[in-house]
């Protein structure tokens, strides 16, 4: 039932129910451009069992010996716990779920303390040096490389 257009990973869902918005026929039923999906819906009981069939990420992210439970928001590594505090654990979520990818500022802003319009470095390094320090603590194969100016990107041994 989940319309071909939609791209479950995205972060954010228009739904249009009733009229179209003033969107052009053509948009419809969906339009994806930069994380954004638009479907239209009749009725908002339709809307709503759409979304019940959208299926979100999965619970579980693994990551070379890193394994991260979203619901229970606990990471591990091989077999030990790593103690995070929730901000912590929203940063190596963020970094852990594009492996190989560089994370702008402005993304981690987004995704970690949810401002969209906020570019604080002086937040994310202070944040990435704590995660740095746990990580060493505990034996990780993996750390958090800067990109200079830009963010920074998970490295995980034998990724």
């Amino acid at each position: 039932m989940v319309p071909d257009c939609v791209d479950t990973a995205s972060d954010l869902l228009v739904l249009i129910i009733g009229d179209a918005g003033g969107l052009p026929p053509s948009v419809l039923p969906g339009l994806t451009a930069a994380g954004v999906i638009v479907a239209r819906f009749p009725t908002p009981a339709a809307a709503a069992n759409w979304l019940s069939q959208v299926p979100g990420p999965a619970r579980l992210l693994r990551l070379g010996d890193l394994e991260m439970d979203r619901d229970a928001r606990t990471a591990r590594w091989e077999a030990g716990k790593l103690e995070l505090t929730d901000q912590e654990f929203d940063l190596l979520l963020a970094l852990a779920e594009a492996p190989g990818r560089t994370l702008a500022f402005s993304e981690l802003d987004r995704r970690v303390w949810g401002d969209r319009h906020r570019r604080d470095t002086q937040r994310a390094r202070s944040a990435v040096k704590r995660l740095r320090r746990k990580l060493a603590a505990t034996g990780a194969g993996c750390g958090v490389r800067a990109v200079r100016g830009f963010g920074f990107q998970l490295m995980v041994v034998g990724q």
